[in-house]
């Protein structure tokens, strides 16, 4: 994912429970190295409700267009895994950085103590993007995936 302006998305922005949205969101990140085609055929056959076993869908809509998503998953521990992905036509928009922001709020009134994520180590942009949002190594390490880390201590 290529690094993000800090310029807010442009027209009216939202964020809304992940729904009915979810079969174009799928359709136009099918082409992405980085999402499991499974991961996003689940995304456009399951019922429109917030929760995905489990995990919190969440869609970012600038006007009426949803131009991105993030699933947050908590886990025992207070830590949750963040999974975000904006499409093509919508980067270098501030759509991620938004996501990003909401997933640290909503983190902190949940009581959890750090967000963690997987980036491609093919994808400088993308880990680039989550260094500037303050997000750093993580203690594990996966193969060809960078673990991600970022405290949320207000």
């Amino acid at each position: 994912m290529p690094s993000e302006s800090s310029d807010p998305p442009r027209g009216d922005w939202q964020v809304r429970p992940l729904g009915a949205e979810a079969d174009h969101l799928s359709a136009g990140l099918r082409s992405s190295p980085y999402l499991d085609a499974s991961f996003l055929g689940a995304l456009a056959d399951r019922d429109p409700v917030q929760e995905l076993n489990g995990r919190e869908a969440w869609t970012a809509w600038v006007g009426e267009e949803p131009t991105g998503f993030m699933i947050l998953d908590p886990g025992p521990d207070a830590v949750a895994e963040l999974t975000l992905a904006v499409l093509p036509e919508a980067r270098r928009q501030g759509v991620g950085r938004r996501l990003v922001d909401f997933a640290l709020e909503r983190g902190r009134s949940e009581g959890w103590t750090r967000l963690t994520l997987l980036v491609g180590r093919d994808n400088p942009g993308g880990q680039a993007f989550f260094e500037a949002l303050g997000f750093s190594e993580g203690h594990t390490q996966l193969g060809s995936y960078r673990c991600m880390q970022r405290p949320l201590q207000a």
